[in-house]
Parts: structure tokens; C-alpha cells; sequence
């Protein structure tokens, strides 16, 4: 990610706060997303959102839930990602798969270095 900011609403745990994000995209472009925190569950540990807006192709009515759990060895943690997503006209289920299978690898060793830092 290359960018991360808030342009509204409580700077923490804000029900309503939006946040605009700024990816390196495929080919040299860069992608954005317009957040909006919609659900945040301190008891699950879990917060859900939805994109607002987007220049990524497929991601109408995109919204996502994560969800930190116990995982089966001590120390470790879980996190689940859930997500609906309405495709754009044009684009099949398979250009969103595609599209997740090469963003994941970059987003897993983003939290892998957050945590490790913690």
C-alpha cells in the first residue's frame, strides 16, 4: 500500500469513518479505494467495511468483513476475510479471481511485516 489516509470521521474505531487507499497497481498504475467502516465488533474481533468508491474494475458493491481468531497453535492467530462483491458488467468471476490471487501474496506480507514489528 502506498497510501493511507482518513477523509472523515473519528480517527479510531469510527462507525462512519472513511479512508482513501492507494495501491501500486499491475503495469506501473495505481489503484485506489474510497472505505467506509461500517461494523466494528470488539467481542469477535472483527471490523466490516465497504468501498465506496473505486477505480479498480469488478469491484461494485464490494464489501468485506475481517476477523482475527485463534488458530490451533499456541501464539498463532487467524485472520478470516469475507467478502460480496457485485462484478462489474464485463467482468467474469474468473478476472476476479484473478485479480485477488495476484493483490493476496502483497497483502499477506504486509501484515506478516506488521505483525513481526509489533
Amino acid at each position: 500500500m502506498k497510501s493511507c489516509e482518513r477523509v472523515e470521521g473519528a480517527p479510531e474505531k469510527g462507525v462512519g469513518s472513511v479512508r482513501r487507499t492507494i495501491t501500486s497497481g499491475q503495469e506501473g498504475s495505481d489503484s485506489f479505494g474510497v472505505e467506509e467502516l461500517i461494523v466494528v465488533e470488539d467481542s469477535k474481533h472483527s471490523y466490516s467495511y465497504r468501498m465506496t468508491d473505486t477505480n479498480i474494475p469488478g469491484f461494485n458493491g464490494y464489501q468485506a468483513t475481517f476477523q482475527v481468531c485463534e488458530a490451533k497453535e499456541k501464539g498463532n492467530c487467524l485472520l478470516k476475510w469475507s467478502f460480496e462483491l457485485d462484478s462489474a458488467a464485463g467482468h467474469s468471476k474468473e478476472d476476479i479471481e484473478a485479480l485477488f490471487n495476484s493483490i493476496l501474496p502483497g497483502m499477506a506480507k504486509n501484515l506478516e511485516q506488521l505483525a513481526s514489528s509489533q
